[in-house]
């Protein structure tokens, strides 16, 4: 089975229930851009972690209203990272996506023994993307 649009994967997905994104550093257009997105089809309930300055200026230059988005300052990226992992790991939010912020410092977040992701030996990640002129979702793992 093929997809065209990863518009009829979200309409697919709709069980109901709003998922809470914890996102790490969300300081970039393409970031910012998707979370809004997918905060306004109700898909998810976002919390941001990082730089609140840096966040309000990507919005503003995107006109996103950012009011109704919980937001946790934290200007460094690797505190920001600890916090959303926590954040998923305490169960406070249900997902954890990567921002502007280094792979090797998120996965050290959650990797950590003590309060990070780890639940057996297997870590593993989906990326889906779309490229129009190609008509088609895309999905990569463990890139």
């Amino acid at each position: 089975m093929s997809f065209e649009t990863l518009d009829f994967l979200l309409e697919r997905s709709q069980s109901g229930k709003t998922m809470v994104l914890a996102v790490a550093a969300p300081h970039g257009e393409d970031i910012l851009g998707a979370v809004a997105e997918a905060e306004e089809r109700g898909v998810i309930s976002p919390i941001l972690y990082g730089d609140r300055g840096k966040v309000e200026k990507i919005a503003s230059e995107l006109s996103i209203d950012v009011s109704s988005f919980k937001m946790v300052e934290e200007p460094d990226e690797g505190r920001a990272a600890e916090l959303a992992v926590k954040a998923v790991s305490s169960g406070e939010a249900d997902l954890l996506m990567k921002g502007n912020v280094k792979t090797a410092t998120l996965l050290k977040a959650v990797l950590n023994k003590e309060w990070g992701l780890r639940s057996g030996s297997l870590l593993s990640h989906v990326f889906l993307f779309q490229i129009p002129k190609v008509g088609k979702v895309f999905c990569m793992t463990d890139g």
